[in-house]
C-alpha cells in the first residue's frame, strides 16, 4: 500500500483575528492555494489513486475536493486526519496563535504515556490516530491523504511538509 500524505495547500489566514483565535478551523484556502490544489491534481505519482481521503477542516477538505474533481477520484472524510489540537488561548490573533501552537508542540506533544498533557493532545495520540485512519484503506494499494503538517511530523518522524507538498509512506510506516 501506497500513501500519499499531501499538506493541505495555502490557506487564507485573513480570517484569524483577536477576538476569534479559534475560526482558523474555517479558513478557506488563499488564491495560491487554490492554484497550488489544481496544480497537484497532474502530478503523476498520484496516478491510479483509488480514493482521497480529507481532515475535515476547511482548508484540507477544499484541496482534496479540488483533487477529487480533478482526478475523479471519491473523496471521504475523515476526523482523525485534524490538525493537533493545542492548548486554547484566548485573545490571542493569527500571529500569536500560531506561536503558541507551536510553543505548545515542543512544550508538551513529546510525552508518550498521556494522549493529552496540560490540555495539549500528544504528538504520540497524532499518530496513533492518523494510522488507525489508513490502515481502515489497507485494502488499497494507493491512497491519497490531506491532512495537516503535524499529520505528517507524527507519521514520517518529523519530516516538515510545506503547503501542497506530497510526502510519500508505506504501509509498514504504519505499523
Amino acid at each position: 500500500m501506497k500513501i500519499y500524505l499531501i499538506r493541505h495547500a495555502e490557506p487564507d489566514w485573513s480570517m484569524v483575528t483577536e477576538d476569534r483565535p479559534h475560526i482558523e478551523i474555517l479558513c478557506p484556502l488563499s488564491e495560491k492555494g487554490i492554484l497550488q490544489a489544481t496544480q497537484l491534481a497532474s502530478d503523476e505519482r498520484l496516478d491510479n489513486a483509488e480514493i482521497i481521503l480529507s481532515s475535515p477542516y476547511t482548508r484540507a477538505l477544499q484541496t482534496a475536493a479540488i483533487l477529487s474533481k480533478e482526478m475523479q477520484l471519491p473523496l471521504q472524510v475523515e476526523y482523525d486526519l485534524r490538525e493537533w489540537s493545542p492548548k486554547y488561548r484566548p485573545n490571542s490573533g493569527k500571529e500569536s496563535f500560531i506561536e503558541a501552537f507551536k510553543e505548545d508542540l515542543k512544550k508538551y506533544s513529546n510525552d508518550p504515556i498521556r494522549p493529552v498533557q496540560n490540555g495539549v493532545e500528544t504528538i504520540e495520540r497524532v499518530r496513533f490516530r492518523a494510522r488507525e485512519v489508513l490502515q481502515r484503506y489497507s485494502s488499497c494499494s494507493k491512497v491519497i491523504a490531506v491532512c495537516h503538517g503535524v499529520i505528517i511530523e507524527s507519521l514520517t518522524d518529523g519530516q516538515k511538509a510545506k503547503y501542497a507538498e506530497i510526502v510519500e509512506i508505506s504501509e509498514p510506516n504504519l505499523t
